[in-house]
């Protein structure tokens, strides 16, 4: 973590030198090569531009994004997407109603969480991506893991990878916040 910090500390301050300091290192570079003075003087203020631009944008993702629901939400649902695709791509999907009103029952009780148990290939790993697009689309956030490499660290770092977070910033206390 202080290392990605200082790394980030040091991009941002190499930006902001280069584009302070810009006059002195570009002009004698650009006249050397014939550049006429009116395109010296543009492409000076582009640059600075861009290096300053450059310096908020990279202090802007590093420490001014914060972790909201709305960023939470669209983080799980990022991920159940991709992985409910990645499992039903190329396979049918048997449409089960009494599977539906089940997990209709679980979501509105007070159980905090769920397991498919079952036989290998009577197709769990299906079933539960379906569920997972159908409650995405009734708008919950949902979390769609594998039960083969289910942790609950794994799941942290999942979500801070696509939150774009170090992983170990994140914890369940701080998502069960929101």
């Amino acid at each position: 973590m202080k290392k990605k910090l200082l790394i980030t500390a040091v991009i941002a301050l190499l930006l902001l030198v280069g584009g302070a300091t810009v006059r002195w290192w570009l002009n004698p570079s650009l006249r050397w090569l014939g550049v006429n003075s009116e395109l010296l003087q543009g492409l000076d203020s582009l640059i600075q531009l861009a290096l300053y631009l450059g310096t908020g944008f990279t202090i802007y993702l590093k420490f001014l994004r914060k972790v909201t629901a709305r960023r939470i939400h669209k983080a799980c649902r990022a991920i159940t997407r991709r992985r409910a695709k990645l499992m039903i791509d190329g396979r049918s999907v048997i449409e089960r109603p009494d599977l539906d009103q089940e997990f209709d029952e679980f979501v509105s009780s007070d159980y905090r969480y769920g397991f498919a148990i079952g036989a290998s290939g009577v197709g769990k790993t299906i079933a539960m991506a379906a569920e997972g697009r159908r409650l995405l689309d009734r708008g919950w956030t949902v979390l769609l893991l594998r039960g083969r490499s289910f942790t609950v660290a794994n799941a942290l770092e999942e979500l801070a990878h696509e939150l774009q977070l170090e992983p170990n910033t994140l914890s369940w206390s701080t998502i069960a916040e929101f």
